[in-house]
């Protein structure tokens, strides 16, 4: 231990004589430690560590499919089927359903609009999670009468009232209606992610099965998500085969309603990260590369230290010491400066988590869980430590193996240490190269596709428009027409303001990727359940249009005489109006969603949308008059003249005047909203990146570290050459010429294993081929030209020396 630690003094002696070495060392193994921590601390949060429920592993969310239409792998479940499924199942030891929603609260301060969940009682039970203070729901507080009990999260406890434990017992307003409140749940537990509050069923959704017309009228309409604990010792294969017999008798007993519609089910660990997987798994390739270059640099620089420390290893072992002496005194100066790296690695990981977490998009699963824990420290130890022997190792053998007479000899002529230690620093140069030619090539990529995704017609202006939620609830919201009082009287008066050019509503938002959808029966065409096509359906009101700039191809748009006491109506978009009607106009076609519903009237057609967002095909679109729906608008959407920004305390006011309980939410413009919808791809383009840029930093360090080394060695040889009569600019050719070669050969093997890697991309690329020529033609040529610049120097450094002064020193 002793020896050790005297080994590890003199290895920062070294060092400290050596602060250029040291720094550039450092910063590097700092750049490749600290980047692999922060992916690290991702990935282990969201895709190593269990989810932190009780014997997580038997949890999993279950869905319905539709056989007939893509989008149907994973639908939601309808709350009479859930019935079903929870009483006939065998494999379930509980099951629960759970929907998200937007709720109102009023009480102790001015009306906020938060994330709450609808959840039926065994809702915490299957996840088994208790509450921090007080209780969950028990089974009979699903039942009218006796569900005006609330759940509420810690943070929202903290920062509403003060983390008062009388909390539990009182009250709270929630949507108009009076709650108590019975448990609070700790800050650890947030599923779904956000929610704040927690309450029963408000729907009047009986807790067993009904009458075979009670429970028929709940099939159709699908917005349960459900989760289940698996009985023990049972697999998903079971499991889903004791699914697919209640499947069957479901399509058998109700044909309309269940026809060729199955039951999936789903980890619920992969269902909740299983969409960011594939960008992690890019990432923490990503950051390897970055590692291994460092290495391959910090390898690159001991080797060239190595080289000028060559006569003093040979007096020590001609002094007496052991060559495994050499070898552990050369390791100890390695593992101390990966140390050193790892230190500063730590400080920039810390600080770029921090950055990450907060430029992530909002739908990041886990994200309160990612941190710098004990298990990233334990990586970041064991990289350190790995690093310290891997690029240690090599220059402590090659030194170990000096020879004291072809040291001197070659000591005394100048040499670089050697043809086979060149040839060493050579591949790792060349290694250097083509793990930043992969990076390079990965970034382009995501650089085009975001390009072109951004260059994607969205289907609306989003220029000098402002969006913003509100959905007016509450006991007076219960009247039949009420909702659309509010929404009327709200957009007249908004419409009325100064600067407004237009004001509509609608459900949810383009490029939202949420929304209804709905069967469509046509007219004169045979009604076959199997054969009923889904549409995106939107209540939406007259002015949206208008206000969102989404063109009117033909006919009319919605006006406020179409209301419950006419005729009912509807707009349908291109690509529906092109896919029912391909040869004929579509106006003055009649059109229901369900069978024994009034027929309504297509009076106008207008420009395709991308809803499920700018990825995904324009939706098949049926817009209906929210004056004739029974479903609401929720969001708002106002083009100005000016800046719409401006705007947005005016029409807060307008909204408070009609009902100031009613809160409003989300307030951005339209050009916000359309950004966001982009933020996963603009993420993962920032990321690698960077990463990128740090790999090309590193390389272009490493060829200049290794050109100008060489150059320095080779000082006798150029002033012999130019005594002997070579011009200047042969010997700048010579070293340039050096330079591409190493170059050449990385970029190689690095378009090799980039066509290879690039095939990992293809699912989070779009409108762009993994393996797109121009992007690897052109990153190919640009790594080209920038191993140039780096050898410009040296070769420009070589031209100018003086063959006496080299001869003389010599």
């Amino acid at each position: 231990m002793e020896s050790l630690w005297q080994d590890l003094r003199y290895s920062a002696r070294i060092l400290i004589k050596k602060p250029l070495f040291t720094a550039v060392a450092v910063f590097a193994l700092a750049l490749g430690i600290g980047s692999s921590s922060a992916i690290f601390s991702v990935v282990n949060a969201l895709l190593l560590q269990p989810l932190a429920y009780a014997n997580p592993d038997r949890l999993v969310s279950v869905w319905e499919t539709y056989a007939k239409e893509a989008w149907g792998q994973k639908v939601p479940a309808s709350p009479a089927n859930f019935l079903d499924w929870r009483d006939d199942n065998r494999v379930f030891d509980q099951i629960a359903a759970f929907r998200s929603r937007n709720l109102n609260v009023t009480d102790r301060a001015q009306s906020e609009r938060l994330q709450g969940t609808v959840t039926s009682a065994s809702f915490f039970t299957v996840l088994g999670v208790r509450p921090l203070l007080g209780r969950t729901f028990a089974l009979e507080e699903e039942q009218p009468g006796k569900n005006q009990v609330v759940v509420v999260s810690e943070s929202l406890w903290q920062r509403r009232f003060g983390s008062d434990p009388a909390l539990i017992g009182q009250t709270l307003t929630i949507d108009g209606e009076r709650f108590t409140v019975i448990g609070i749940m700790p800050t650890s537990f947030r599923f779904p992610e956000r929610t704040e509050l927690w309450i029963p069923p408000r729907d009047r959704v009986p807790e067993h099965k009904a009458g075979a017309t009670e429970v028929t009228q709940m099939r159709d309409t699908r917005y349960l998500q459900v989760i289940a604990r698996m009985k023990p010792g049972l697999t998903l294969a079971e499991a889903k085969a004791d699914l697919d017999l209640v499947a069957g008798r479901l399509v058998r007993q109700y044909p309309d309603t269940n026809g060729e519609w199955g039951i999936t089910i789903v980890p619920l660990h992969q269902q909740l990260v299983g969409d960011i997987q594939p960008t992690l798994l890019v990432l923490a390739g990503a950051v390897a590369c970055v590692l291994l270059i460092a290495c391959a640099n910090v390898a690159n620089l001991q080797m060239a230290q190595a080289t000028v420390r060559e006569k003093e290893m040979a007096i020590r072992l001609a002094l007496g010491a052991s060559r495994g002496r050499i070898i552990r005194q050369l390791l100890s100066e390695s593992l101390l400066l990966s140390l050193l790296g790892a230190a500063l690695g730590l400080l920039l990981a810390y600080w770029g988590l921090k950055g990450l977490v907060a430029v992530s998009p909002a739908e990041l699963p886990r994200s309160q869980e990612i941190a710098l824990d004990g298990w990233v420290l334990a990586f970041t130890l064991a990289v350190s430590l790995l690093t310290g022997v891997v690029f240690g190792l090599a220059p402590a053998l090659q030194t170990a193996k000096v020879n004291l007479n072809e040291t001197l000899k070659d000591g005394g002529r100048g040499s670089t240490g050697g043809p086979k230690r060149n040839r060493l620093r050579s591949l790792l140069v060349a290694s250097e190269v083509a793990l930043a030619l992969v990076l390079l090539i990965g970034a382009g990529l995501f650089v085009s596709s975001l390009v072109r995704l951004q260059q994607v017609e969205a289907g609306f202006d989003p220029s000098q428009a402002l969006t913003m939620q509100v959905s007016p609830t509450g006991p007076r919201y219960r009247e039949d027409q009420s909702q659309q009082r509010f929404f009327k009287q709200a957009l007249e008066r908004i419409a009325a303001l100064p600067g407004v050019k237009a004001a509509g509503a609608i459900d949810s938002l383009p490029l939202s990727g949420t929304g209804a959808r709905v069967s469509l029966l046509l007219e004169g065409r045979p009604v076959d359940p199997s054969q009923t096509p889904m549409v995106g359906g939107h209540v939406v009101s007259p002015d949206y249009f208008r206000a969102m700039g989404i063109a009117l191809l033909k006919g009319r748009s919605f006006a406020e005489r179409d209301d419950k006491a006419t005729l009912k109506v509807a707009l349908v978009s291109r690509a529906l109006a092109d896919r029912f009607w391909p040869n004929t106009d579509p106006v003055g076609r009649r059109i229901r969603i369900e069978a024994g519903d009034p027929w309504m009237t297509i009076v106008g057609v207008v420009g395709n949308v991308r809803h499920q967002g700018l990825g995904a095909e324009p939706e098949l679109a049926l817009y209906v008059p929210y004056l004739q729906s029974d479903w609401q608008p929720s969001t708002l959407v106002v083009r100005t003249e000016t800046n719409p920004r401006a705007l947005s305390g005016a029409i807060r006011t307008e909204l408070q005047a009609v009902d100031r309980e009613q809160p409003v939410m989300d307030i951005k413009t339209l050009e916000q909203h359309l950004a966001n919808s982009t933020a996963a791809a603009r993420l993962n383009t920032l990321l690698v990146g960077g990463f990128a840029s740090a790999a090309l930093l590193l390389a272009i360090i490493g060829i200049y570290g290794v050109m100008a080394y060489s150059v320095n060695q080779r000082t006798h040889e150029f002033g012999v050459r130019l005594s002997l009569g070579a011009r200047p600019r042969d010997i700048f050719k010579l070293v340039m010429q050096e330079g591409i070669v190493l170059a050449l050969a990385g970029i190689t093997v690095g378009l090799a294993v980039a066509f290879v890697a690039a095939q990992f991309l293809a699912s989070l690329l779009f409108g762009i081929s993994a393996a797109d020529a121009p992007t690897f033609a052109v990153v190919a040529l640009l790594l080209v030209a920038v191993v140039m610049v780096a050898s410009f120097v040296p070769a420009r450094r070589a031209t100018r020396v003086d063959p006496m002064v080299a001869l003389r020193c010599e």
